[in-house]
């Protein structure tokens, strides 16, 4: 688990965990930063969100293994910032 989210933990994350990723991973952490500010939640956990589908405490994220509407909002926000970071947006 993350301790921090920092571009370069990370990237280690991803290369222990997942041989790598091809993900920019410098979009991933901005869009975590970002929804984490706007939406009050820990970065780290929006992290463990959206690559690891782990449930965040104190939020209804999940029911029954599935997606509430707020676990998709925030997963769909994360998204939508990653790619206007992606694109220079």
């Amino acid at each position: 688990m993350i301790e921090q989210l920092t571009t370069e933990n990370v990237k280690d994350y991803m290369d222990t965990n997942y041989g790598g990723t091809k993900l920019d991973v410098e979009c991933l952490v901005s869009a975590c930063q970002w929804v984490s500010q706007s939406e009050n939640v820990g970065e780290v956990d929006l992290f463990h969100l959206l690559i690891e589908n782990e449930p965040i405490k104190g939020l209804y994220t999940h029911s029954y293994g599935f997606h509430t509407s707020t676990g998709r909002y925030l997963i769909d926000e994360m998204s939508r910032k990653y790619h206007e970071h992606l694109n220079g947006y």
